[in-house]
Order: structure tokens, then sequence, then C-alpha cells
């Protein structure tokens, strides 16, 4: 439904906790693209590989797949826009380990090439 196609998201490195700039020295904005709201062990250490290359090295990566739309009712200052499509994916480098959340609750986990998809187990560990 909503994030079919490719598109560019935000990356958070290490929350925001970083030194790196872009050439007119303003911080960098890191951003990665993603393909129907996937996000895939392979993904995130790609781009924790070009982060060291940019200059550090990140311990956790953040990847907003959120969506934001208004209601077509309402006036844009009315009120402020709704979460149409709530799901983040969470990379700790050094354990190889990606989690998924959507709408707040853990619905995926990769630690390492080791998936686990059940919510009530995934629940239970964290």
């Amino acid at each position: 439904m909503y994030g079919k196609g490719t598109r560019l998201v935000p990356v958070i490195v290490d929350g925001n906790n970083h030194d790196l700039k872009n050439a007119e020295g303003k911080n960098l904005i890191i951003q990665t693209e993603v393909t129907d709201n996937i996000v895939t062990l392979e993904k995130c250490r790609q781009l924790a590989e070009k982060i060291k290359q940019l200059g550090h090295v990140p311990k956790v990566l953040k990847i907003d797949l959120c969506i934001f739309g208004k209601r077509p009712e309402y006036e844009k200052w009315d009120y402020p826009q709704e979460c149409l499509f709530d799901k983040v994916a969470t990379y700790h480098v050094q354990d190889n380990h990606l989690l998924i959340r959507e709408k707040g609750e853990l619905v995926y986990s990769n630690d390492n090439g080791v998936i686990c998809k059940d919510k009530i187990a995934l629940a239970d560990s964290f």
C-alpha cells in the first residue's frame, strides 16, 4: 500500500551524535535508497561501510521508513501530519544485528543471519 517503489529515506547515525560534515562544513545528512520498504542485513553492512569511509565508525544505524501525510479535509496548518506507515529498522553494527519495528512493535530480527519473525518470541527476548 504505502511505500511501494524506490525512495530515499533518512539514516540516523549513532543518534546523530557524529561529526560528519559536507563540503560546506554543515552536518552531513545520511540517506539511503530502499525499494518496497525492505531493509536487509547486507544493505545495513554496506551502509555502515560507506559511513566508515566518510570517517566515522558507526555503532547504531536507525533507518526511518515512516511515511507521513495530511488528511485532505484539513488545511496543512490546522493539524500535524499523521503517520500513514510506521516502520523503523535499527542496525547494531558491532553485533551485525538488525531489528525492525512496525507501529512500535518488534516484527523482525536478523542476528548475524539468524532470523526471527515471531512477534511473541521477539517481545520476550527484548
